[in-house]
């Protein structure tokens, strides 16, 4: 809608300079030519040239075209004002009375990375982030120097502080090993992402910048943290294994509920069905052991009892 206006206005703006200049041409002429042949010659092309450049100058020349997804920041002798040409055509003043500096409007994804962050208790980490920002004031944004580096720098800042305050390894690392190491970190990264946008939003303002998202994306702990970690998921793992297969001797064993069979008796029973490599056939004349091993493989078959 602003640039209609800004149209609008202009077409007013180029009749009325036509106007003047014609009118102006007119009486120059009156003042130098007062009589002659010229006045009905020269002098009316002499008029309507003057118009003509009035026209191209005022009127071509003044029209600004805005690429999409972009905002023209307006300057009046070089001095910016408070005023942004939208999308589409618009007119002004040519210069060098009235310009305009063409403003990127789209997100613009950053994705730092910093090194040797230092978290609460002083253990470094690399740590790579994201942060998705746009313009949102282009009259503050051209006030500042190198807005997307003074943010870049401030966001930097803010990791480094916010790790360093509110990001700790538990400190009982050395006591109960590196499963605390990685609960610390787990636990602490998505309430540092939340701080982490929080703090960034409130400070967007200064560099005329929105904010959208930021993130910690991806935490490098130390190597021997890392080794350290790597190992006590191979033992985890290990253990679960175990774990599994202990419930299924224990499944196995509940078979022999009703062959009167002891604990230990269950136990060889299921062991010996584990060591086994073909089927073993058995006759009802078995001894009770024996049919408790063929029970547990499935295999059993009564002849002549």
């Amino acid at each position: 809608m602003t640039h209609i206006i800004t149209l609008a206005v202009g077409l007013v703006c180029n009749v009325m300079f036509a106007f003047l200049v014609y009118i102006f041409t007119v009486n120059l002429t009156d003042v130098f030519f007062p009589v002659g042949e010229y006045r009905q010659g020269f002098l009316p092309i002499f008029h309507w040239l003057a118009v003509a450049i009035s026209i191209y100058y005022f009127g071509i020349k003044g029209l600004v075209h805005v690429q999409t997804a972009h905002e023209n920041l307006v300057e009046i002798m070089e001095r910016r004002i408070r005023w942004t040409l939208k999308e589409g055509w618009n007119w002004i003043l040519p210069y060098p009375f009235m310009s305009s500096i063409p403003t990127d409007t789209r997100q613009h994804p950053l994705d730092p990375h910093f090194e040797e962050v230092l978290t609460k208790d002083e253990i470094a980490m690399e740590i790579d982030a994201f942060a998705l920002v746009k313009v949102v004031d282009v009259y503050k944004f051209h006030d500042v120097d190198t807005p997307f580096i003074s943010f870049a720098k401030f966001f930097e800042r803010t990791v480094r502080i916010l790790v360093s305050k509110e990001w700790a390894m538990d400190t009982e690392v050395e006591k109960d090993g590196v499963k605390k190491v990685v609960t610390g970190v787990t636990k602490a990264a998505e309430p540092l992402s939340e701080a982490l946008d929080l703090a960034l939003k409130e400070n967007m303002s200064q560099w005329g910048l929105g904010l959208d998202e930021a993130m910690i994306k991806r935490v490098q702990l130390p190597d021997e943290i890392e080794k350290a970690t790597a190992q006590k998921r191979v033992e985890q793992h290990e253990r679960e294994a175990k774990d599994e297969e202990v419930r299924g001797v224990r499944d196995r064993m509940r078979v022999f509920d009703r062959s009167g069979l002891t604990a230990k008796e269950k136990l060889n029973a299921v062991q010996a069905e584990d060591g086994k490599a073909t089927r073993v056939i058995i006759d009802g004349n078995a001894s009770t052991l024996e049919k408790a091993g063929a029970l547990a493989g499935g295999v059993a078959s009564g002849k002549g009892e």
